[in-house]
């Protein structure tokens, strides 16, 4: 499989782990309230739906101007009007199998991360070659005064210890 492409789908993974928050077997809850886990319960579900869709457009209102995302061996996207044709440019070119453990939501007043351990099976739309991926994720999130939660920071990294989740995928083919 292109390493570009894989490359490019790797933050996509992490960006929108956080909707996979129900596969966990333990998540740590601390600081926030039912109210702040089902709000971010609720944003994370929809995005995956949405990004699974490829509705850019959609997606777009999680982020704005103060979002950085910072995928592991890409360039740093600021902003929506950075980060719409980062999502165009991977949404739609490959079919998505993802397995996530979400470790940790953490919630102070408007604030809240996400931290977990994700791997996928990238299949080109194309025809190509399956790929496997992995790694850590931690998102930063704020609530703006209109109650709405946001994608503040973003950023991912390779880890050695996805290999678990991995052959989870491997046994899904």
């Amino acid at each position: 499989m292109g390493s570009n492409i894989l490359g490019r789908f790797i933050f996509c993974c992490a960006a929108g782990l956080i909707v996979m928050a129900g596969t966990a077997s333990a998540v740590e809850l601390r600081g926030g309230t039912e109210k702040d886990y089902a709000a971010l319960s609720d944003l994370a579900e929809t995005w995956m739906q949405t990004y699974a869709s490829g509705d850019v457009e959609t997606l777009m209102p999680y982020y704005d101007s103060h979002t950085h995302m910072m995928p592991e061996g890409l360039r740093k996207f600021r902003g929506p009007d950075e980060i719409r044709p980062y999502f165009k440019e991977s949404i739609g070119v490959v079919d998505l199998d993802v397995v996530n453990n979400l470790e940790e939501i953490e919630v102070n007043g408007t604030w809240a991360y996400l931290i977990g351990i994700f791997a996928a099976k990238v299949t080109p739309k194309d025809g190509g070659e399956s790929g496997f991926v992995g790694g850590r994720y931690m998102i930063l999130l704020r609530k703006d005064p209109d109650g709405v939660w946001r994608v503040l920071r973003d950023m991912d990294n390779s880890t050695t210890d996805t290999a678990p989740l991995i052959a989870r995928l491997k046994g899904a083919d």
